[in-house]
């Protein structure tokens, strides 16, 4: 005759099965209910960190090891200052859910981002909020791996833009956490339109990249225009300065740069030697359309 388990070993294994029968229902219904509250989280997300609203559409994957969103946009609320669109036709995470078991600094190493034509709006007024607060930028101590392909950027400000056009990127993760990251860039065309100069050309780069540093290692803008070196730092914390270096051939000449500085205060230099400024397209004012600089 068969016998009942005692009440309290029943009291542990009824908890235990009505559990287990929500998580199988949970994820047999994944489909449901985890796109609609994922889609609610990164529209939270941004909205608080970034003061912008994102929409996704679909949403798969097996959610262990992948996960995709597709369509992704932005809408930039009206501001003064800058404002960033996003446009995104598919973005794809791969990790191991199984290394959240090790605590998130595992998890987030082994990240890896695969995004496809990333669309990326900057507008930026002249306007600006002086009673916003000063942002100090700093990459995060980690940074995932990313692969973009097909992707494109805008930059505006009044009559100046510039234009990336079929932009691939790789970020890749070192394997000792103490060292830079390392950054690979190509454009099938790089356009600067002003007033009064007009650019266009092909573009790649090489550089690597910490928290507050981005060192440049190669970096060719057509036949116009070779980086030697240049390095860019910017400020970890408020009272410290923002520093650009940078010596590069241009337009069969040289020209080196330097700025440092915060705020409303900074110190730069400028030399120039050997500019043909013949081949400089635009529209400059006649005495300065021949000769060399």
């Amino acid at each position: 005759m068969n016998t009942l388990p005692s009440s309290p070993i029943r009291q542990i294994i009824v908890p235990l099965v009505g559990l287990l029968a929500v998580l199988v229902g949970l994820f047999v219904l994944r489909d449901t209910w985890f796109p609609t509250m994922l889609r609610q989280t990164i529209d939270l997300v941004v909205m608080n960190r970034l003061g912008q609203h994102v929409s996704v559409g679909k949403i798969s994957g097996d959610y262990l090891t992948n996960l995709v969103l597709e369509d992704i946009s932005s809408a930039p609320a009206p501001a003064q200052g800058t404002t960033v669109s996003v446009k995104m036709r598919r973005l794809e995470a791969r990790y191991h859910l199984a290394d959240l078991l090790h605590g998130g600094q595992p998890f987030l190493a082994n990240l890896t981002l695969l995004a496809e034509a990333p669309e990326v709006v900057i507008a930026t007024t002249d306007q600006q909020d002086k009673n916003a607060p000063v942002r100090i930028f700093a990459l995060p101590a980690w940074l995932p791996a990313l692969q973009v392909q097909d992707g494109s950027i805008s930059w505006r400000r009044g009559a100046v833009e510039v234009e990336g056009r079929d932009v691939a990127m790789r970020v890749i993760r070192p394997d000792d956490p103490l060292k830079p990251y390392h950054l690979t860039l190509a454009m099938s065309e790089l356009r600067l339109t002003t007033p009064s100069i007009t650019w266009a050309g092909p573009v790649t780069a090489q550089a690597e990249t910490s928290a507050t540093v981005i060192t440049v290692r190669q970096l060719l803008l057509g036949n116009d225009l070779q980086v030697r070196s240049a390095q860019l730092r910017w400020p970890e914390k408020a009272g410290e300065n923002a520093a650009l270096a940078v010596e590069l051939d241009l337009f069969d000449g040289q020209l080196k740069a330097s700025c440092v500085g915060q705020d409303n205060i900074w110190e730069s230099s400028l030399s120039i030697a050997g500019i043909n400024l013949a081949r400089i397209a635009g529209r400059l004012p006649p005495l300065l359309q021949a000769g060399m600089l």
